[in-house]
């Protein structure tokens, strides 16, 4: 159990932030930054969460993951370019897909 006195770590303050810690213990962190003077971290990891979507919003950034995703980019070195992985159908693939036992 952390002491009053140890410091909230990121990756834990992150969490608070998210939303995903249960009502007592996020109750205890909030506790923990007050009594030692750093609510400003969780201010200050708020308002950055808020810059990063306003530059990056989910409705421009997750059509471009999955398409990365599904269709990583060609490496040069490989046998046949047109081939970009295991993904069927490829868009960047003019072949058809392989035929499965």
């Amino acid at each position: 159990m952390a002491r009053a006195t140890d410091k909230v770590p990121d990756w834990l303050l992150e969490r608070l932030s998210a939303g995903e810690l249960a009502h007592a213990q996020a109750t205890e962190l909030r506790q923990r930054l007050r009594a030692q003077g750093e609510e400003y971290r969780l201010s200050a990891l708020s308002a950055s969460d808020a810059e990063i979507l306003s530059a990056l919003p989910p409705g421009r950034i997750v059509p471009e993951i999955e398409r990365r995703v599904l269709c990583p980019p060609i490496v040069p070195d490989r046998p046949d370019p047109t081939a970009c992985g295991p993904c069927w159908p490829c868009p960047r693939s003019r072949r058809a897909p392989p035929a499965w036992p």
